[in-house]
């Protein structure tokens, strides 16, 4: 015989039909059902506040952001952006402060956040090997008992 598969709504449901029947104690429906009291207190009162709608999942998602870039300077940025496909956030970042006030632009790092959003980062392949050597340019690799040290060139 197969497990029988129910999802979260499902346990909730019946947890609310169980405590309405009235045939089991709070503690007992909490043991069985695997839940804290809190969370068992949590379902009811949303049950008796909301009705049917209750045990449904609520969005998080926070009403509204405080400290969110308003539209005209995000505006701004991606205009630029789009004028300019070569700069960067610091230079739009820089440009932007003549001509909005101090309290009302982003730092650096949401700049460049907004630029991205907005699919105007174009993503290159890496170079490989450009490092390694420049730091053989500088010291100068030396085997040393099965390990490589690098020695500061002297010329």
């Amino acid at each position: 015989m197969p497990w029988k598969e129910t999802t979260m709504l499902e346990e909730k449901l019946e947890f609310i039909n169980e405590w309405r029947a009235g045939n089991f104690n709070l503690s007992e429906l909490c043991r069985e059902f695997g839940i804290s009291r809190p969370t068992a207190y949590k379902y009811i009162k949303r049950y008796q506040q909301e009705g049917i709608e209750g045990p449904f999942e609520k969005n998080r998602k926070p009403l509204s952001h405080p400290r969110k870039t308003p539209s005209h300077i995000e505006k701004a940025i991606v205009s630029h952006r789009k004028r300019h496909p070569c700069w960067g956030g610091e230079k739009i970042w820089k440009l932007l402060q003549k001509d909005f006030q101090e309290d009302d632009m982003p730092c650096i790092s949401p700049v460049n956040q907004i630029i991205k959003r907005n699919g105007l980062v174009v993503i290159r392949k890496r170079r490989h090997g450009s490092s390694r050597s420049i730091l053989f340019l500088i010291h100068k690799p030396v085997m040393k008992s099965g390990a490589l040290i690098l020695k500061k060139n002297s010329g």
